[in-house]
């Protein structure tokens, strides 16, 4: 009779366990609608497009003086961004490289500005979701955005920086035999490189979820919405790749393909952005 009654019990227990969650993701539903997610998401991705070509002139512009990365960011552009859009940006970057020119510090002013303009409208929103007032001043904003669009790119460089050293350590160890531990160390840490990409963008947007709203919140507790826009980034940008390319319903734009592609896949991940948010904000 006893484990009739334990069985039962968890039995409901389960039941009631998959009903708290239904019920919690109807809330987020709702909550996308009521705090304006997607009005916000337009919002940030346009500014974020605006600064995308002064950003690729300055990187471009730098790449020339520092050849021997030109590899590494490449590989970086392929795994952050889905397969057309990588393909269309890196292009771009060669088509800039065959030219000759200086460094201009113009083009990485206008796009610390421009995707400045991107990160205030992210405060906005988040500041909406967790139900604050902004009380900073206009200034202390603009430099806040600037200093995490600054902080996002020194992200994006240390990712190449690694990818660097890895192919560098990749030659060296194969002189070694593989019995040796340290070097079975080494060859486990490259296997999962990729998962160090995940934990760097997990910190990143756990960051951004503790510091950008004008409330003061534990970082720890910002985690699950980190850990969430970064797994959902990568599976939205896994799946968008796979529609251009199985699909090829873009092909309507014509030579607007790039521009049409860059917003969808920028304004989905903006959207998982702030529903990260909510999922934090939601206990």
């Amino acid at each position: 009779m006893k484990k009739i009654e334990k069985k039962f019990n968890n039995k409901i227990f389960r039941i009631n366990n998959f009903k708290s969650l239904g019920d919690n993701i109807l809330k987020i539903i709702k909550s996308i609608s009521s705090y304006g997610v997607p009005s916000y998401a337009a919002e940030t991705s346009f500014f974020i497009v605006l600064s995308f070509a002064p950003a690729l002139l300055f990187i471009s512009s730098i790449l020339k003086y520092v050849s021997f990365f030109n590899r590494e960011i490449f590989i970086l552009i392929d795994e952050t961004f889905p397969d057309y859009i990588a393909i269309n940006v890196k292009n771009i970057l060669h088509e800039i490289l065959e030219k000759n020119g200086q460094i201009l510090p113009i083009y990485g002013l206008l796009a610390l500005w421009s995707a400045g303009n991107g990160i205030k409208c992210m405060i906005k929103g988040l500041n909406k979701i967790y139900g604050v007032k902004e009380e900073r001043n206009w200034l202390a904003l603009r430099m806040e955005g600037a200093i995490y669009t600054f902080v996002f790119t020194v992200v994006i460089l240390f990712l190449a920086t690694l990818s660097f050293f890895n192919g560098k350590i990749k030659t060296i160890i194969k002189w070694f035999p593989n019995d040796i531990e340290f070097i079975r160390e080494i060859h486990m840490i490259e296997e999962n490189a990729s998962v160090v990409t995940i934990v760097l963008l997990s910190i990143f947007f756990t960051s951004l979820y503790t510091f950008l709203p004008n409330k003061k919140v534990k970082w720890v507790k910002q985690l699950r919405g980190g850990i969430f826009c970064t797994l959902g980034w990568e599976i939205f940008s896994i799946l968008l790749s796979i529609y251009v390319e199985k699909f090829g319903g873009f092909s309507l734009y014509g030579s607007l393909n790039t521009i049409a592609i860059v917003m969808i896949w920028l304004y989905g991940s903006i959207c998982l952005f702030f529903i990260g948010g909510i999922i934090n904000h939601k206990k």
